[in-house]
């Protein structure tokens, strides 16, 4: 997938550079709003998914891995006695798609896992885990 969406982004780059097109306000920002999803998945922006966490969701009891992405305005929020964030929640297979929860920010657990860590998480449904994180087995 990244590796499509990344030749897609470079391909359309040079198609806008080069042409008329890049003047069409639709084209253009259709084209910059991609181009700012696939690079918030990319390992080199460390701004968009600030911190890995754990939310209960969708339900009390049951918990899913997210992404710290903001802090939701204040003038927004529906307790202003609160600070609540935004919480991107990706689907597995496909982390693109999900879920963004406006979560208060007590109930919001960060975890130790990388952004890769988790996305590979997710990716793998939960099969491909952090080798740190992997127990050992007793000796008999």
């Amino acid at each position: 997938f990244y590796y499509f969406a990344f030749n897609c982004i470079y391909i359309s780059s040079k198609i806008l550079s080069s042409s008329k097109d890049s003047k069409i306000p639709l084209v253009r920002s259709v084209y910059g709003g991609i181009k700012r999803i696939v690079n918030a998945f990319g390992t080199q922006d460390k701004e968009s998914f600030r911190q890995v966490v754990l939310v209960e969701y969708p339900r009390n009891g049951v918990y899913c891995i997210g992404f710290l992405t903001s802090e939701f305005p204040q003038e927004l929020s529906p307790d202003t006695k609160q600070e609540f964030s935004h919480v991107y929640i990706p689907t597995t297979p496909n982390p693109t798609t999900g879920y963004l929860a406006i979560i208060p920010a007590e109930q919001i657990t960060k975890i130790s896992l990388s952004r890769q860590e988790a996305m590979a998480l997710i990716i793998s449904g939960g099969i491909i885990k952090p080798t740190r994180f992997k127990r050992k087995r007793k000796s008999k």
